[in-house]
Parts: C-alpha cells; sequence; structure tokens
C-alpha cells in the first residue's frame, strides 16, 4: 500500500470512528503510521476528564479494528489554550480557538 493510500483509508477510518465522540475539550486527533504500527494522539484542555479519554480511547479502538495485522500506540496530551499542540503526520480534527498572541492558532 502507498503512502497516500494508507493516508486516505486512515483518516476515513479515523473520522468515521469520530462521529459522536467528540467531547467538548477535545482539541486536537493526529494519526501516523510506520512499519505495521498506528499512532493515535488527542490533546485535550485541561477541563477533560477520564470519561472525555475514554470516549477518545474507544475512538482509537475503532480505528484499530480496521486494520487486521496493526498494532496501535496511543497518547493522550493535555494542553491549555493558547499553546498550539503537537500533531503526528495526519490532522484528523481541530477544533476552532481564536488565535493567540503569537499568530497561531
Amino acid at each position: 500500500m502507498t503512502d497516500n493510500e494508507m493516508r486516505v483509508r486512515l483518516l476515513l477510518s479515523a473520522q468515521g470512528a469520530l462521529l459522536g465522540q467528540v467531547p467538548p475539550t477535545l482539541r486536537t486527533v493526529s494519526v501516523g503510521v510506520r512499519d505495521s504500527v498506528i499512532y493515535f494522539r488527542a490533546v485535550f484542555e485541561p477541563a477533560a476528564n477520564e470519561d472525555d479519554r475514554g470516549l477518545l480511547s474507544d475512538v482509537a479502538t475503532m480505528i484499530l479494528a480496521d486494520f487486521a495485522d496493526a498494532q496501535m500506540d496511543e497518547e493522550y496530551l493535555v494542553i491549555a489554550p493558547p499553546t498550539r499542540p503537537p500533531h503526528l503526520k495526519w490532522l484528523v480534527f481541530q477544533r476552532w480557538e481564536p488565535q493567540s498572541e503569537d499568530g497561531g492558532s
């Protein structure tokens, strides 16, 4: 599978998995892949709770179910705005936030 084919397949899987699973404290979701490992990162604001993280853990599980031979490496970060959250290779979700003083979003 080419890099572009994997990108499309992974982004479609992630978008589908996110439907109905986005809590208000979620800032970004991004994914990447290397060899047979899918990397999943969700970034929350500090008000996030265990239920919020649980929703995104379910999202990661749904993504993994679409890739029979893959493993999942999940990362959950808490970063307060206006600091821009880091993301993996492919950004899946990013909520709107006012721009920070340094011009970032």
